[in-house]
């Protein structure tokens, strides 16, 4: 494989690997939830493994971090982060966009791998769908009144703005 294969495939490899831990981090530490925390944890090896029959260690040999013209590249105005969840959705586009590159890159040299780092990048869309269906801000972080109506006949209905209920 050429050097430059080389070169896409250690970045877009790092890159990937990098946003899966940030999604796992946020899956153990901010919902506190081992079977999200271990999905990410079980892709990000299975990618280790897939790109390590490519030959990471001719990867690393052909890294030039010092050299990369993308090293200087500024965004004039990036994504702005307000939150932990910013950072999860940045991560997961991040990890989808690298597995995109990984797996059309990876193509070249072995058609095996790549279509298993397609599959990974499937498993990135349904992982990010499945901690998004999980936080509160996509269930009622817009709500500004929520209403509790009792399930008895004889119970009184009871209007409680969203700071009262914490």
């Amino acid at each position: 494989m050429e050097r430059k294969l080389y070169r896409i495939l250690d970045a877009n490899f790092n890159r990937a690997r990098e946003a899966l831990r940030t999604m796992e981090e946020f899956c153990r530490f901010v919902l506190n939830d081992p079977p999200l925390a271990g999905r990410a944890k079980q892709m990000r090896h299975q990618l280790c493994a897939r790109v390590g029959v490519l030959g990471g260690d001719k990867l690393l040999a052909e890294r030039d971090s010092l050299g990369d013209v993308g090293r200087d590249l500024q965004i004039p105005e990036p994504q702005p982060r307000k939150n932990l969840t910013d950072c999860l959705t940045a991560a997961a586009k991040r990890a989808s966009e690298a597995l995109r590159v990984l797996s059309e890159m990876a193509r070249i040299e072995n058609p095996a791998v790549a279509a298993a780092l397609e599959q990974l990048r499937f498993e990135c869309y349904t992982l990010e769908k499945d901690i998004a269906a999980i936080l509160p801000r996509s269930r009622f972080g817009e709500v500004r009144l929520y209403v509790l109506i009792p399930a008895g006949p004889e119970g009184s209905v009871r209007c409680a703005g969203r700071e009262e209920l914490g």
